[in-house]
């Protein structure tokens, strides 16, 4: 059957005259009008419906990219493996954005972190971004926009200053979510693990500046990862110097 893009037509060097009652429009692909239309993923069953997507596609006619990839598959295009430095699951079924899972990493494809809200850090190779903590302060994280979707994970990060106080670290969770603890120092650059899975719900501890060795060339700072949440998600962070 010859046609053009629009559909059936009887074509000559000079113009197209198209025949709309040979094919609906929503059926015409390519130069033919199939049974069914699983844009070169799929083949069509008795039913004359696509059997089963294949090339990481999907949708009624296979005409989009399943989760964790991108692209435009129909009329055989392909799908592309979403390309988030390891730490986004999902993006832009179209144009491939990643929609990151750490709250502080932005980027297409995650490779920064948003300093403009006070998130340091490097997120590539294997690395991530911390919201710098002050000390004395109570901060409150509501993550229930629309934006916040994604996130599941948001690290923090403090250097005590004062060298004979001790600190006091709180943080409690609106939901399910666990917590590691760890810090580094000039003598420690690999860094020391001070609590795994743990649950963050009502969560204290307490750092002493005899143990850890605050505000003197050993630059000692605590990092703490809260991680495996489901937004909406609040939680409350604060790290208090000890006035004993």
């Amino acid at each position: 059957m010859e046609g053009g893009k629009s559909g059936p037509a009887k074509l000559s060097w000079h113009r197209a005259t198209y025949y709309d009652n040979m094919c609906p429009a929503e059926r015409w692909y390519f130069v033919t009008c199939p049974l069914c239309q699983c844009n070169g993923h799929s083949t069509c069953n008795e039913s004359n419906i696509c059997t089963e997507c294949q090339n990481n596609t999907t949708g009624a006619t296979c005409d989009s990219c399943k989760e964790g990839y991108y692209g435009a598959p129909q009329n055989g295009g392909i799908c592309k493996t979403c390309d988030c430095n390891n730490l986004a699951k999902v993006c832009n079924g179209t144009n491939g954005k990643c929609h990151c899972g750490t709250r502080g990493v932005i980027g297409n494809r995650c490779e920064w972190c948003d300093t403009s809200d006070k998130y340091v850090g490097n997120p590539n190779d294997g690395g991530t971004c911390f919201y710098k903590l002050l000390t004395d302060y109570q901060f409150t994280f509501n993550l229930s926009k629309p934006d916040d979707h994604y996130y599941t994970q948001i690290n923090f990060m403090n250097r005590p200053s004062a060298g004979d106080r001790d600190v006091d670290f709180s943080v409690n969770c609106s939901g399910f979510a666990n917590l590691n603890i760890s810090y580094n120092s000039t003598s420690d650059p690999e860094g020391t693990l001070v609590d795994s899975n743990a649950l963050c719900r009502n969560y204290k501890m307490k750092f002493t500046h005899k143990q850890y060795s605050f505000g003197n060339s050993e630059n000692t700072t605590f990092y703490v990862y809260v991680y495996g949440f489901s937004t909406p998600f609040s939680l409350q962070v604060s790290l208090q110097l000890n006035v004993d």
